[in-house]
């Protein structure tokens, strides 16, 4: 187990408080990471315990996602830091089942160096690499971005953690299934605009955008890139300039975001930037809503909407040829066994016909 050492650092767990958690000489957690002795399964059950993480994780974990925070919460026990242990796992699911199946995982490989001056122009550009509409919807920009081998998750995260990048050797987007269909679309830009401009360089390879995080420069960043993409400039201002009489009303702001498939919010934040709105009129628009900082019981309630479909069709593909288990597929959706069998169930179900031919005989 010579990756246990890398595993108890990221988790923030010291060699001591390890032995005293398992109740053994400290020497003997210094030896397992030396490779000189293994961990009994009881052991090593209990280490899952401690770590919060899985066994295949404990004993398969080859490299360690370098982690940037882009927000106050620094602590590796608290909640994002048991958010960024379950992304760390994810991203090593996905990789463990392109390689049961013997598959090589596609990278996404665009880069772009973030331009203010130019940033019509690059919008422009990625709608053409992505093949999107003028308009831009959810849906259609998480298929498209699954397409061009993102993968794009939605969990039960807490409500103040809007989404959450990963770029290594796989490209993963996990966006809160909690938030309305709205802010999960400009949450979706935003993150692709951290995959696009921010995730390329050896220090920065995980990012998790928190409302503490939102004055930092990656952000405004991410939030112009958003804003642009499903907002353009010259689209907005022709209705800027239609409504311009009546534009303070909180009515028009919501044909507005309909209109971009957006939130009240990123209309708001659009019209302030440009000078239509002041920004300390925020209260006047937007509610105060109270984001509590707590981990939902199950990361996955909906299979089918939450799971990226490439690691969903490989995940289901190693099930049906017996290469994992339904624990196994469990653990890899983060979801909880009754779940996954009731979704396995219209899969696996025998259809009449089946059922009359199996009696017969």
């Amino acid at each position: 187990m010579n990756n246990l050492k890398l595993i108890r650092k990221m988790v923030g767990i010291s060699q001591k408080e390890l032995a005293e958690k398992l109740g053994v000489h400290v020497s003997l957690i210094s030896k397992w990471e030396k490779g000189q002795r293994k961990p009994s399964s009881n052991q090593l059950f209990e280490i899952s315990n401690i770590f919060g993480l899985s066994i295949d994780y404990i004993m398969n974990y080859k490299s360690n996602l370098n982690l940037k925070l882009r927000s106050k919460h620094k602590k590796k026990d608290g909640v994002i830091g048991k958010v960024l242990k379950d992304v760390n796992q994810l991203n090593h699911f996905v990789l463990k089942s392109y390689e049961l199946l013997n598959q090589v995982p596609e990278k996404f490989s665009y880069y772009v160096q973030f331009s203010i001056s130019n940033l019509e122009n690059l919008c422009n550009e990625v709608r053409e690499l992505f093949k999107l509409n003028r308009s831009i919807s959810y849906l259609e920009l998480k298929e498209a971005l699954i397409e061009k081998n993102i993968h794009v998750f939605e969990w039960n995260l807490p409500m103040n953690i809007s989404g959450i990048s990963i770029r290594d050797e796989l490209s993963i987007i996990i966006i809160n299934y909690a938030h309305t269909t709205e802010r999960k679309n400009f949450t979706l830009s935003h993150e692709l605009a951290h995959t696009l401009f921010h995730l390329n360089e050896k220090d920065s390879k995980v990012t998790v955008s928190d409302i503490q995080s939102q004055e930092k420069i990656e952000e405004k960043i991410s939030n112009l890139f958003a804003a642009e993409l499903l907002m353009p400039s010259s689209d907005f201002d022709k209705i800027v300039a239609a409504y311009s009489s009546e534009i303070d009303k909180t009515i028009f702001l919501d044909l507005i975001a309909k209109h971009f498939n957006v939130s009240r919010e990123a209309v708001f934040y659009r019209l302030a930037e440009k000078k239509v709105l002041n920004w300390k009129d925020k209260s006047k628009y937007l509610k105060n809503i109270k984001m509590i900082e707590e981990i939902p019981s199950s990361l996955v309630t909906n299979i089918d909407e939450q799971i990226s479909k490439k690691f969903l069709i490989n995940a289901l593909k190693l099930y049906s040829e017996e290469k994992i288990s339904s624990g196994k597929l469990a653990e890899w959706f983060f979801v909880d066994r009754i779940t996954l069998m009731d979704y396995l169930e219209k899969f696996y179900k025998p259809t009449t016909a089946e059922f009359l031919i199996t009696t017969e005989s």
